[in-house]
């Protein structure tokens, strides 16, 4: 049964785009599609794109004449998710992997959300995380409060945090909204959509949450998220390109959330890789040295760099550069520790720094907690 919002809300009814993008993933793309048929609220459009899939996702389509179906050669999620945006017609966009699933009622809520708070330029729903046949994974939800409110707010919590507050099927946009931004950032692999609602969060836009789980997060053995070095490198990247963009530099201490980038990519290659891999950690914790603005110190002066490379003037120095330099020295530390040896040492560590953050005064304390023989 398709319900329609209540009589105050304005009639005719918004059109609703769902883009979906496609590579490989047939097994899954009906009850996706499935999903999106079921939805109560109404007029919605479906676009499914297809990134050079080599199943048979085309025959999938095919069975749901409703859908929109266009193909491309391989090129990437970006781009696909940025075609799907160019056709869609609808004044919203709501976004949807192959391998997940929106309930009936998510967008009508999200609809109804957005006419109760006319104010609001972005609203998501929480979801739940699957296993493959879509079970509730246990010990596995998500914790933790979901940020709301103008966009200066969402935005520091949003750009100081590793993972995302949802995933990329969560909220429903302005079509209008996302295009003012660029859409995705094509140079970008992953953490793509971390990126744009980072960038919708700079532009000052609104989001508001609704504490319902109304979408289903899939979790595959080839799901991007799992792998966690390309994803690591991936979030690297993407809180670089966020210097390119003048509101978001200005506002946030980028140097700050580089150098905490550059440490978890550190780790997640510690984690992953071997220990002959060790110099390789190093050297990519050394790059945190790099991200400043005279190239290979923490000074904000020009003045020449120290025989060492790096200078810790706190006179001189941000406090994100301070920051950098500290983790710098403390990761440095710990990787030269050959007495690390097992994989729960290394857990333990890995935990260290996250839980620090950017708190040098609880990353002392925790470091107590650590093996004796793992201490920096």
């Amino acid at each position: 049964m398709i319900h329609t919002l209540s009589p105050s809300m304005p009639t005719p009814l918004e059109l609703v785009s769902i883009v979906i993008t496609a590579y490989n993933y047939a097994r899954f793309l009906p009850e996706a599609l499935r999903s999106c048929r079921a939805q109560t609220y109404q007029p919605v459009e479906i676009i499914v794109v297809d990134d050079g899939s080599t199943d048979n996702t085309s025959e999938i389509v095919a069975g749901f004449p409703e859908v929109k179906y266009i193909h491309q050669p391989n090129q990437g999620v970006t781009s696909a998710l940025n075609v799907g945006l160019h056709h869609a017609q609808g004044e919203f966009i709501q976004f949807l992997d192959a391998d997940d699933t929106l309930s009936p009622t998510k967008i009508q809520r999200c609809v109804e959300e957005f006419h109760t708070h006319p104010e609001a330029g972005l609203v998501y729903t929480d979801y739940l995380i699957c296993t493959p046949d879509m079970q509730p994974a246990r010990n596995r939800q998500r914790r933790g409060t979901m940020p709301q409110g103008e966009g200066s707010h969402v935005l520091a919590l949003m750009v100081y945090r590793l993972n995302p507050f949802f995933t990329n099927h969560c909220p429903l946009v302005r079509r209008r909204d996302l295009e003012a931004v660029g859409g995705f950032n094509e140079k970008l692999k992953n953490a793509h959509d971390w990126f744009l609602w980072v960038r919708l969060a700079g532009a000052g836009l609104t989001f508001r949450f609704i504490d319902e789980k109304l979408v289903q997060y899939r979790m595959t053995p080839n799901s991007m998220s799992k792998n966690s070095v390309p994803v690591a490198y991936g979030k690297l990247l993407a809180r670089q390109e966020l210097r390119a963009i003048p509101e978001i530099a200005s506002t946030v201490d980028l140097d700050e959330v580089i150098a905490h980038q550059h440490v978890n990519v550190a780790i997640k290659l510690w984690r992953d890789g071997s220990f002959a891999g060790q110099s390789r950690c190093r050297k990519r914790i050394a790059a945190v040295v790099a991200s400043s603005s005279c190239g290979r110190t923490f000074c904000q002066h020009q003045q020449p760099c120290k025989p060492n490379g790096c200078c810790t003037d706190s006179r001189n120095a941000s406090p994100g550069r301070v920051l950098a330099y500290a983790l710098y020295r403390r990761t440095i530390r710990i990787l030269a520790c050959n007495r690390i040896s097992t994989v729960g040492d290394r857990n333990v560590v890995a935990k260290y720094f996250h839980a620090g953050g950017g708190n040098l005064g609880r990353a002392t304390v925790l470091s107590k907690r650590l093996p004796a023989r793992c201490r920096p």
